[in-house]
């Protein structure tokens, strides 16, 4: 299992390093929850409230068009 160190190195080996400040800061408020498969990480007509990244895996974006779930 990733711990917030490593999950945090991994963003920055893919975006940019943080300044100290900002990844002490994000190691204190990040929050780690893990999704099953089928599991809704957000339901249509929700507000995301949060900044979110996946560590490990994959999560589908789609929509529901007359009761079809569709990716495009």
């Amino acid at each position: 299992m990733d711990t917030k160190e490593e999950i945090i190195k991994q963003f920055e080996a893919q975006t940019a390093p943080l300044s100290p400040e900002t990844h002490e800061k994000l190691v204190n408020i990040l929050v780690r929850f893990n999704l099953a498969k089928g599991d809704l990480f957000l339901r249509e007509g929700e507000v995301c409230k949060y900044y979110s990244m996946v560590a490990r895996g994959m999560i589908r974006l789609f929509y529901n068009k007359d009761g079809r779930d569709l990716t495009e």
